[in-house]
């Protein structure tokens, strides 16, 4: 069964052009194997290669279909629009601040995991912008 959400023009648009420009290495359909892995539940492990390659069936980002802000998923396929939720929470921010007066600021919104393969993960700092 087919699954339907519907998004933000926003969000599709800046998703699918930032996984078209960097040939999939930003992939929004990673989230079963980012789960696999146990980075969403903290219950991390090393899934076999049998596992990933039974995943990695469901992932693709050319594999989205995209109709106005309804966008269409194959079934088993999900979504991790992290990335861009981030971004985006972070430009309204700056908006809110603009509208109010405020020329100078620092925001940081983008951590990402790094693990050290014994099962320990720090959140990094990836990026920071000024308004």
């Amino acid at each position: 069964m087919d699954t339907y959400i519907t998004m933000t023009a926003y969000g599709r648009d800046a998703e699918m052009a930032l996984s078209k420009d960097n040939d999939g290495a930003l992939e929004p359909t990673i989230y079963p194997v980012l789960t696999a892995w146990g980075f969403t539940t903290e219950e991390n492990r090393i899934p076999s290669d049998t596992e990933i390659a039974e995943l990695l069936k469901n992932v693709g980002y050319e594999r989205i279909r995209l109709k106005d802000t309804t966008v269409q998923l194959d079934s088993g396929m999900m979504l991790d629009l992290g990335s861009v939720g981030k971004g985006y929470a972070g430009d309204l921010a700056a908006q809110v601040l603009k509208d109010n007066g405020i020329t100078s600021a620092l925001r940081c919104a983008f951590y990402f995991p790094v693990c050290d393969g014994n099962g320990a993960c720090h959140r990094v700092l990836a990026a920071a912008s000024e308004l």
